[in-house]
């Protein structure tokens, strides 16, 4: 059972944003390369298999990053489609899948469903939004990147995994920051201006 990526259908298509598992791949850096090189593998190997293309996966617990990778995905172009899935239910799709032998030889794309279909903006600006500086998409660049919105049908009759919403995720950001936002309650009206200018400068 090999955790891929949407990342492998290559460049996000803001017109066409959905993918389905037989749409073409594209290696488009070192990470998809691998990815690919293993679903390859598996599919001419006697093993029995199942290849899981999982959508973009964090939980409230994902709060730090590179400022490098930062300033890579603020460059984004700010309508970029992007399919959500909570970790919870990515390990129950997993789980499912170990006593659901129709799910064999299947390559299934792994997202949150219609209520996880965002944009690049809506995901960036939920932590901000969450420590009570919400951002306009101005923030972010044209850059193109390789994420995608996915029909997900047949995983989901598959698997009954989908249980969560980005509005779940949402709400454990706010819950988090919750302190943070009382302790920079006087000071944000400052900060949600700047922060444009402090993030151009990451």
């Amino acid at each position: 059972m090999f955790p891929s990526s949407l990342t492998v259908f290559g460049p996000s298509q803001r017109h066409n944003p959905t993918r389905s598992s037989d749409d073409p791949v594209e290696a488009s850096d070192h990470y998809t390369r691998h990815k690919l090189l293993v679903e390859d593998y598996l599919q001419r190997s006697a093993l029995p298999w199942i290849i899981m293309r999982v959508g973009v996966s964090v939980d409230a617990r994902t709060t730090k990053t590179e400022r490098q990778v930062l300033r890579q995905l603020l460059a984004v172009h700010p309508d970029t489609p992007m399919e959500y899935i909570h970790p919870k239910d990515v390990a129950r799709a997993i789980s499912n899948a170990l006593n659901t032998p129709e799910a064999r030889h299947k390559i299934l794309l792994l997202g949150g469903g219609e209520s996880c279909q965002i944009t690049h903006h809506a995901f960036m600006n939920a932590a901000f939004t969450a420590l009570g500086l919400a951002q306009k998409p101005g923030i972010h660049g044209e850059n193109n990147y390789y994420t995608h919105w996915m029909d997900t049908r047949e995983a989901q009759a598959l698997l009954d995994f989908q249980q969560h919403s980005f509005a779940d995720y949402q709400q454990e950001l706010r819950d988090k920051f919750t302190p943070i936002r009382r302790w920079t309650s006087p000071v944000r009206p400052l900060l949600r201006p700047l922060l444009p200018a402090l993030l151009r400068r990451l």
